[in-house]
């Protein structure tokens, strides 16, 4: 009887140990997906934020050029959709923030390459440039911290224009 008690417990140890075993494994493995989405959609708002940014120091004051205005609202779109990403994959409202102003500032710097109006209150001190790069690095920062990256604040700043 007492060996028949012994087996019943040895069978629910092992069964137990398998169960927390694969629960184990499962949230390491959610872990590294939800990492890999996030640096994913970090990497691609990034590179849309500089394709913004490029097409900025192509744009000239007069008259429109059709062809540059359609690659910028598609670059606009892509860091529109990518903000998105992010918002709904990191923790952070820091960096959810940082990204939204990023984004902001990006446009802006649209706005004045074409010699159009922006928010002059928010100019201050800084320029849209100066701003973007500042907010895109709190963002990077933010992100690498998130993702355990060691030295997360350790981010190489734009060099000025």
């Amino acid at each position: 009887m007492s060996e028949a008690i012994f087996a019943l417990l040895g069978a629910l140890v092992g069964a137990l140990g398998a169960v927390s075993g694969n629960l184990l494994s499962s949230t390491r493995d959610d872990r590294r997906t939800r990492r890999e989405a996030l640096r994913s959609a970090a990497t691609d708002f990034a590179a849309a934020i500089s394709a913004i940014r490029h097409l900025s120091y192509l744009a000239q004051p007069g008259p429109a050029d059709p062809e540059l205005e359609r690659r910028f609202q598609d670059a606009h779109a892509a860091a529109r959709t990518q903000y998105e990403r992010l918002r709904l994959l990191t923790s952070s409202e820091s960096a959810q923030e940082a990204a939204r102003y990023a984004l902001r500032h990006a446009y802006n710097t649209w706005k004045v390459a074409l010699g159009t109006s922006r928010r002059m209150d928010e100019y201050a001190t800084e320029g849209p440039w100066e701003q973007s790069d500042r907010h895109m690095i709190r963002l990077l920062v933010l992100i690498r911290q998130e993702m355990g990256v060691p030295n997360a604040n350790s981010v190489f700043p734009e060099p000025e224009r």
